[in-house]
């Protein structure tokens, strides 16, 4: 899933020592190997890397894997995201972050990430790839 974001949400480049930290940062907050796996992916390609990591959204009951500031969540879906209990539980949960005035972005454990960075939604928030 990929919903269009408005490109002034995208910020400047870090420095890359600063970068260097953000993603050390960010990879201790991880809760899991495939949460890690994609930042790593982001980093190693120079692409923008999320502000923070396990961002909670008390209104939608809900805790987004990372957080592009102001408003872009995106999940790291694992296997588990596959069963219809699940995804019936995540769709309610990106609906109610929909409503609140989030943008859901959405990352498949066994989707092709080259081509997910490409899609418009991703290169807005990314600055472009």
């Amino acid at each position: 899933t990929c919903i269009g974001v408005a490109l002034d949400s995208v910020p400047t480049v870090e420095k890359p020592e600063a970068q260097d930290e953000h993603l050390q940062r960010l990879l201790a907050s991880c809760q899991s190997e495939l949460e890690r796996r994609f930042l790593r992916f982001l980093f190693e390609r120079g692409l923008r890397l999320p502000d923070e990591a396990q961002y909670r959204i008390a209104e939608a009951h809900t805790v987004a894997d990372f957080l592009y500031r102001p408003n872009v969540v995106v999940f790291v879906d694992g296997p588990h995201h596959e069963g219809e209990r699940q995804r019936r539980i995540d769709a309610r949960q990106r609906e109610e972050l929909f409503e609140l005035g989030y943008h859901v972005l959405v990352v498949p454990h066994d989707g092709d990430w080259e081509m997910l960075v490409r899609e418009a939604g991703w290169q807005e928030v990314l600055g472009g790839v």
